[in-house]
């Protein structure tokens, strides 16, 4: 009876050849048959079910077809990732909107795939599609993702492919061959994100280009063919052309400075050997201006909104020199600099610059860079970058990080030293990559001046003010526009609100001049002179002798100049009270127009007051919510360590008892044999017998006899749990290690992966355990289980004690200390290898990769599933 049947999971079922009859379930919305290795065909049954949502068919590698001759209603969800003898596929549904085909044999599309109209991502990376259908019109694809060899595509056929999906974000063409020209109307993509061309014979790309203002990442990475670079887009973060053998020449890149969004620039052209030295040192001098864009932009994010949206930069060229911008600071043949005097004036950062030569040839493995600084109390600051391996000549690396700038200058310290180094994962020094030079440039506002000067942009008004260079009567009207490029749209608003303002300033200002320029008065000297020319001599001597002193030429009349009336004649007199009047009129309607400027900005500063008054208001709220949590969270950990003792206790009261019992069962027994008094020729050995057992049974319950869980459960609450795995692939010579970290809601926390040199598989199971152990610590836990399903590795780091003569007594010993941590309580746990399979996926995606160490913040599509099954 399988009338009711709704879920079917025979995943790793590695002898399954074939699938009964399902036509008569009529419930059935879930299948997982991935890893059944010797399935070869799917009855046609299973795709024939008008209630089937999920089916999960990943890693099933004799399966050569899957094919339905019905079209799916409620089919929202198919994965073939990894069938390697998979040829064709033929599946239609109104609800698919992600299709994986990738790692398959399929040689050509079915037409079906243009009836998915809800589809929004196609990955065919890894199967060996010659041919893409002549209309391929998904006018909902967002993700496309191609990488064959053999895959036969011209310009004129990516041309009518452009057409048909205009709404494109991600578009990868990795080891496309046969592509060697991009055509024109690339630009229509305008929701471009991400370009991916790796492996291509790509070499050039068209001018319109630079037309798509939404693309953020472009890879051309071992682009062999390619020989020159237009004017990109200037909202790239991610832009990489390494290992392009005859890239000559490059267009400026000072468009990179226009858009500064909160995010890291990466640009690389490492091992492109054969740039010009022209587009060397235009390129560097193109980011070298970025860099300091970056910098101004950072003084108002630094003010309004934090530091995680600062904008930061790290680039990577080949030379063998630091730029001359860092001449001030620099050193050869010397991996530090010491500043001893720091400029009086302002300064608002560092940026770094060294230049890496490979000793020993090219490093396959992940080597870091690392960057630290020593103030006059010691060690302050580390900044770690990106993996700076497979370098075949001299490269220079230049970066600026605000934050590591930050921790540097809230010090205000009068000497810093800064020291470079190369270390390996494990934070040892890396002798196969030597520093040949290094420098260090200081960021002053006068440095941010001239380059803001050179882009044709305007200071901030926040970095105006913090440097107070011009007093407020001098500053022009500019001064008071925000070029900064900001994301949100509520910075447009404040830009448009500028515009305007400053249209109606230049208006009043105009206003003022043209009023003053019909009744701007004669100051008294010239009443003096023109009394004098009058013959009133006696008016003009009295004039210029109250003329003396600090009132000179802005003398206005007041109560005081009353004197002045006294023994003059009655012309004279009113032709220099009507000049004086004349004159206090226009300072009078100079004042009002200052008082109502001062005005306005009283009402101004007076909503800014308020609005700061509102957020302190909410953020009190907050941090009162945050102390209630946290007293509820102490009294829960109080409960917690007030159960955990009196559990501790009645075990230790119950082992107390059983040792006295055993003791008195010894005891008993030796009395009974003196009592009896028959010799017995094998009473010693039944005696040894009988403690033989008895420290048995000791041993047990002082240890716990350990069976592995067979399956995944939540930890208990207030724990987390972290699950670790490694995985090795002899025939390819790849190993791979994986974390998951999960609450006592089996909510993710975060996931870890990476990959590691092949080695014996306790040291890999150890290795995933101990960067499963990291990965918790990172994200704060201090109640923690930790699982693993390798018996032996669990057998060594749940104890205390290892053989000095054991081969993995160094790793082992990490653990050990680690347990001794204050304030950190791990558990080991032993669990099935099936049931362990979201670590495992982790740790093959790990071997399968090439970055050390990937962290995962939210879990990748294809765990969706798996996680769904442990909680299940």
């Amino acid at each position: 009876e399988v009338s009711n049947l709704e879920r079917i999971d025979l995943s790793e079922c590695k002898q399954l050849i074939k699938l009964p009859d399902l036509s008569k379930a009529k419930r059935l919305r879930w299948v997982n048959l991935s890893g059944c290795e010797s399935l070869c065909a799917l009855h046609s049954s299973v795709l024939s079910s008008d209630t089937l949502i999920t089916l999960i068919l990943d890693r099933c590698i004799n399966l050569q077809y899957v094919k339905g001759d019905k079209h799916l209603k409620s089919l929202e969800n198919i994965s073939v990732n990894g069938c390697s003898s998979l040829e064709e596929f033929a599946v239609s549904s109104d609800l698919i909107e992600s299709l994986d085909l990738s790692n398959t044999r399929i040689e050509m599309l079915d037409t079906s795939i243009g009836r998915l109209c809800k589809l929004g991502s196609l990955n065919l990376e890894g199967s060996p599609v010659k041919h893409l259908p002549t209309e391929l019109c998904l006018t909902s694809l967002k993700v496309l993702k191609l990488s064959y060899d053999g895959l036969v595509i011209d310009k004129q056929q990516l041309h009518v492919l452009f057409d048909g999906l205009r709404s494109l974000q991600i578009l990868h063409l990795k080891e496309c061959s046969n592509l060697t020209e991009f055509p024109d109307n690339i630009g229509i993509l305008s929701k471009l994100q991400e370009l991916i061309l790796d492996g291509s014979s790509v070499q050039c790309l068209p001018p319109s280009i630079k037309h798509l203002q939404r693309l953020e990442i472009l890879s051309l990475k071992s682009c062999k063919k390619l020989r020159s670079l237009p004017e990109l887009p200037p909202l790239i973060h991610e832009f990489c052309a390494d290992d392009c053998a005859i890239l000559k020449s490059v267009s400026n890149l000072k468009t990179f400075s226009k858009k500064m969004v909160g995010k890291t620039k990466h640009i690389s052209f490492k091992n492109s050997l054969k740039l010009e030295e022209e587009s060397l040192q235009s390129v560097m001098k193109s980011l070298h201006l970025t860099m300091i864009k970056a910098v101004a932009n950072n003084v108002v994010v630094r003010k309004h909104r934090g530091g995680y949206n600062y904008n930061s930069m790290e680039v990577c060229l080949p030379g063998s020199r630091v730029p001359r911008e860092f001449l001030a600071y620099k050193k050869s043949e010397s991996s530090s600099i010491i500043i001893t005097e720091l400029p009086d004036s302002e300064w608002l950062g560092f940026i770094y610059c060294v230049v890496l030569s490979p000793s020993e040839g090219i490093r396959k493995e992940g080597a870091k860079l690392r960057c630290q600084c020593q103030l006059v109390g010691g060690q302050k600051g580390t900044w770690l970058n990106k993996a700076v391996s497979e370098l075949n000549s001299d490269h220079v690396y230049v970066w600026y990080d605000p934050l590591h700038c930050d921790n540097i200058l809230r010090f205000h310290p009068p000497k810093v030293r800064f020291e470079f180094s190369v270390t390996t994962d494990e934070g040892e020094v890396d002798g196969s990559i030597h520093i040949k030079e290094c420098g260090v440039l200081l960021i002053s506002f006068s440095l941010v001046e001239s380059v803001l000067q050179e882009l044709e942009l305007h200071l901030p008004v926040d970095l105006v003010e913090e440097e107070n260079v011009l007093a407020p009567e001098e500053k022009p009207i500019a001064c008071y526009s925000s070029q900064l490029d900001t994301p949100s749209e509520d910075n447009q608003n404040k830009s448009m609100d500028l515009d305007k303002s400053k249209g109606l300033l230049q208006e009043r200002k105009n206003a003022l001049v043209q009023r003053t320029e019909c009744t701007l008065p004669s100051n008294m000297k010239d009443v003096a002179k023109q009394a004098e020319g009058e013959g009133d001599s006696a008016m003009a001597a009295q004039l210029l002798e109250n003329l003396e002193g600090p009132l000179l030429d802005d003398h206005v009349l007041t109560l005081d100049d009353h004197s002045l009336m006294k023994g003059h004649g009655g012309p004279a007199l009113f032709r220099w009270l009507q000049d004086q009047a004349l004159r206090s009129a226009s300072v009078a309607r100079y004042a009002e127009q200052v008082f109502q400027a001062a005005s306005r900005s009283i009402a101004e500063k007076d909503e800014e007051l308020r609005l700061a008054r509102d957020e302190a208001v909410r953020k009190q709220e907050s941090l009162k919510i945050m102390e209630d949590r946290l007293q509820d969270l102490n009294y829960q950990l109080a409960s917690w360590r007030r159960k955990y003792e009196e559990a501790q206790e009645k075990w230790r009261i119950r082992e107390s008892a059983l040792e006295t019992e055993v003791a008195m069962l010894v005891a008993s027994f030796q009395n009974s044999r003196l009592q009896v008094q028959i010799p017995y020729p094998d009473i010693r050995r039944k005696e040894q017998m009988f403690s033989d057992k008895t420290s048995s049974v000791w041993a047990v319950n002082q240890h716990g006899r350990f069976f592995p869980a067979a399956s995944w459960a939540r930890p208990e609450t207030g724990f987390f749990k972290v699950n670790c795995d490694g995985s090795v692939f002899e025939d390819e010579h790849k190993a791979g290690f994986g974390c998951v970290l999960r609450d006592s809601s089996g909510r993710w926390v975060r996931g870890c992966c990476g990959k590691v040199a092949v080695t014996s598989g306790l040291r890999l199971e150890l290795w995933s355990l101990w960067r499963g152990l990291l990965l918790a610590l990172e994200a704060g836990i201090e109640f923690l289980v930790c699982e693993t399903d390798s018996m032996e590795a669990f057998s060594l780091v749940s104890g205390w004690r290892i053989p000095s003569d054991h081969v993995e007594k160094d790793l082992v010993m990490r653990f050990i200390e680690l347990k001794r941590l204050q304030g950190w309580t791990v558990r080991f746990g032993l669990i099935r290898r099936d049931a362990n399979s979201v670590a495992d996926w982790l740790a093959k995606e790990g071997a399968h990769g090439e970055a050390a160490s990937t962290v995962w913040l939210h879990p990748p599509g294809p765990l969706q599933l798996l996680l769904q099954k442990d909680l299940a």
